[in-house]
């Protein structure tokens, strides 16, 4: 904006201020001339029609007139009864009406006094006037003949100064003069009287077509803080000129100023694929980018979204439009099987949001492949390890030795599984990262069964196993000081797994003590469990 220069200001008050002055001058010409013109034809016809008027018009009374010493001009205005209207006359003296007093008795005595009204020059009322001679006729023509010239002078420069204050009224109305007068004010800083003038100056058909000038007007609406007008003429602006880059980004500009976004949003909207797109580019927000593009694809997604400068995401999974209203982004988007379009959009600090990302996806993915299990069904020796070689990334697999159906509650696997000896059923299953579980896998594997250990030698490795726990001392004692006695129970095979059992016993002080629970020993490897008695059914956990 410019700045107000004080010296420019006066300078243009003192030129607009002489305009209305002579207005004014022009104004007071016409109505003196007027007057004067007036008075000058009145008593030109007053004098003409002076020699036939009744000689009552100038006196009343004699001694009213000619005997007041204070009149030394009488009647300049006179009501004459037969006319009806005010005239005006020439001045008269007392002299032209009565030379002297003496005049006055010489009349009276000689009887020559018609009335004490007779006047000299005047004649009686009774009397026919006296035939004018030709001299006095010429001089009477030729001061109407002056009169007339002057006249129709002075008409002419009435009419010219009438024309005049017409031409410069018209003037100070026209487009041409409030333009130039508002842009003295403009660039003198002054934008409110700036405005005073251009306003009247886009009501004319010029005026309104003028964009530069309505461009103007804007920064002189902002100056004065007047926010809607601006906006007004702005749109007024690019009603005739849609894509003016200047009403464009102004109005942008503008909209962010108000951090507005909502009304930016809109104003990218309606401009999108136009000409007056590119022009806007520096304000639009950049659409959001995703981790997967369209297409179609056999495994469910995880769809990540980002946005620059981390603005705000909201999306769409059913095709509908985005808005503020919508699901605001703060995880991964699962695509699931069948067909889903996502929308999403980026909403920045002041609610301008972005284009719309739209990505259409088609997703046939029924769960992880069934688990690749090794080796075969068969008869295996014993100690032969059992893998699973497809778990996929993210993905977990679990089993059961006993045929049953795994869920995600069985073993987890996480590394090969030694055969045990015996008649056994592999199952498992694959769950993903998504819940999504495989089919079942099956394997039946035969062992032959090689006993290794005694009876005897598999206590001994108990209780080297019990020792190592601090479960037995060296001397074979219990941890409390008494004798530890274990007794044969039964062969059996628990879990897929044949083991020796044997009861555990307590003597001390020539009592016996039997513990609620079983030992068990693996017959083959000498793995000891703890055994326990479960409403009949033996149940083994690896000591």
């Amino acid at each position: 904006m410019r700045t107000i220069n004080r010296e420019d200001q006066m300078n243009n008050d003192d030129r607009f201020n002489s305009s209305d002055e002579l207005d004014e001058e022009i104004a007071k010409s016409v109505e003196k001339l007027v007057d004067e013109e007036t008075s000058v034809a009145r008593a030109f016809v007053n004098r003409d029609a002076g020699s036939s008027v009744n000689t009552d018009i100038y006196t009343n009374n004699n001694h009213d007139i000619a005997g007041n010493p204070d009149n030394d001009v009488l009647g300049r205005t006179q009501m004459i009864p037969d006319i009806g209207k005010t005239q005006v006359i020439p001045d008269v003296t007392k002299t032209q009406i009565i030379p002297d007093i003496k005049d006055a008795a010489k009349y009276q005595s000689d009887g020559n006094t018609r009335n004490s009204r007779s006047t000299r020059n005047i004649p009686d009322r009774n009397t026919p006037p006296k035939p004018e001679s030709p001299k006095h006729n010429d001089k009477k023509n030729n001061k109407t003949a002056i009169m007339l010239v002057s006249g129709i002078v002075g008409a002419a420069i009435i009419v010219f100064l009438i024309i005049a204050l017409v031409i410069n009224s018209n003037k100070k109305n026209s487009y041409e003069y409030n333009y130039s007068t508002g842009l003295s004010f403009y660039n003198a800083g002054n934008y409110s009287d700036a405005l005073t003038y251009w306003e009247k100056a886009s009501k004319d058909a010029q005026g309104r077509k003028n964009i530069e000038l309505k461009l103007k007007m804007y920064e002189c609406y902002i100056a004065a803080g007047k926010r809607d007008q601006a906006v007004d003429i702005l749109k007024d602006v690019l009603s005739y000129d849609k894509y003016n880059q200047k009403a464009l980004t102004s109005l942008a500009q503008y909209y962010v100023n108000q951090k507005d976004g909502t009304a930016l949003t809109e104003l990218l909207r309606k401009y999108k694929g136009t000409d007056g797109e590119k022009h806007l580019k520096e304000y639009e927000v950049s659409m959001p980018s995703a981790s997967e593009a369209s297409g179609k694809y056999d495994k469910v997604l995880e769809l990540e979204l980002k946005s620059e400068n981390s603005y705000k995401i909201y999306y769409t999974t059913d095709g509908l439009a985005v808005t503020t209203k919508s699901t605001e982004y703060t995880q991964p988007v699962r695509i699931e099987s069948g067909k889903t379009t996502v929308k999403a959009v980026a909403v920045d600090n002041i609610g301008t949001m972005s284009y719309e990302l739209e990505l259409k996806f088609d997703v046939d993915y029924k769960g992880p492949d069934a688990p690749a299990v090794t080796p075969v069904t068969g008869t295996y020796d014993a100690g032969t390890r059992i893998e699973i070689t497809n778990i996929p990334d993210g993905a977990s697999a679990y089993y059961t030795l006993d045929g049953k159906t795994p869920t995600r509650d069985s073993t987890l696997y996480t590394e090969a599984v030694s055969m045990p000896e015996g008649n056994t059923v592999f199952s498992a299953i694959i769950i993903d990262q998504y819940n999504m579980s495989s089919s079942v896998t099956k394997r039946n594997y035969n062992v032959g069964v090689s006993t290794k250990y005694t009876f005897d030698e598999a206590v001994d490795r108990l209780k080297v196993a019990m020792t190592a726990r601090h479960d037995l001392n060296k001397d074979g004692t219990s941890a409390d000081g008494g004798q530890a006695k274990f007794t044969y129970y039964k062969k059996t095979s628990i879990a897929n797994v044949e083991m020796y059992i044997t009861f555990y016993d307590i003597v001390k002080n020539g009592v016996t003590t039997r513990q609620t629970y079983y030992f068990g020993i693996d017959v083959a490897t000498g793995k000891c469990y703890k055994v326990y008695d479960q409403n009949g059914t033996l149940i083994a956990t690896e000591y």
